[in-house]
């Protein structure tokens, strides 16, 4: 991916110009799904040095929002993930 210059985001393309869209094609992504984002926390949780436990709570935590019809984000997952983190590193009380 050498050849790749820049990166646009657009939330909405439709208020893009006709120019900018003739010369930047756009690719339209769709929204994560919870496989996608379930791997993203694994992955980050593994790379934090998350405990097992924290990220098994953070797998459970985004499996209940999916069932209640929430909407999961990347936002969401890092979000979790930070709580994770500073949950882990407080110190233990006695």
């Amino acid at each position: 991916m050498g050849w790749i210059i820049w990166v646009l985001t657009s939330n909405n393309g439709r208020l893009l110009p006709d120019p900018l869209l003739s010369r930047c094609p756009p690719i339209r992504l769709g929204p994560p799904t919870l496989v996608h984002l379930l791997g993203v926390a694994a992955h980050e949780g593994e790379r934090r040095g998350l405990s097992p436990g924290a990220t098994d709570a953070i797998r459970a935590a985004l499996e209940w929002a999916e069932r209640q019809d929430r909407l999961l984000t990347l936002r969401t997952v890092l979000r979790l993930l930070d709580r994770a983190e500073q949950m882990q590193r407080r110190p233990l009380l006695q």
